[in-house]
């Protein structure tokens, strides 16, 4: 028992801190060349790539500009990783959900060790390219 604790902490050492779980997200959905009120976002993380949406959770709803904002979260983390330090990254999928189902729009990934503002332009598609991984790109990304 005390082997595979060792073995399981392997490269960790005890440093309790907080770390970003989520950054702080603000961005603006366009659909049909308008902003598009009362859209539903979706963020999250997903161990199907093929299709993430459905397991991601509702995190904001656009306003009537269009616009959305997420506030970021941390979380209380216990171990510290000896071999990456503060280049501990982590993956998002972004989804928006109107009158015609879920649309994936994105996946970018953060640092958990520092603040990240990222700032999203949307704009929907047309129709016949609303399969997930397979749409062109929704989402333009910039950071602050």
């Amino acid at each position: 028992m005390a082997a595979s604790v060792i073995v399981a902490c392997a490269g960790c050492y005890p440093a309790p801190h907080t770390e970003w779980s989520r950054p702080e997200i603000s961005g603006n959905y366009v659909l049909d060349g308008h902003p598009a009120r009362g859209v539903e976002v979706f963020l999250g993380y997903s161990h199907d790539g093929s299709n993430p949406c459905p397991a991601l959770e509702r995190v904001a709803v656009t306003d009537a500009s269009g616009s959305f904002h997420v506030d970021p979260e941390t979380e209380w983390v216990w171990w510290r990783d000896l071999l990456n330090g503060d280049r501990i990254g982590q993956q998002h999928f972004l989804c928006f959900q109107s009158a015609n189902g879920r649309l994936l729009a994105g996946e970018f990934s953060t640092w958990r060790m520092r603040y990240e503002h990222v700032h999203l332009s949307c704009k929907s598609p047309p129709v016949e390219s609303q399969r997930p991984l397979e749409s062109p790109k929704v989402c333009y990304l910039g950071r602050n």
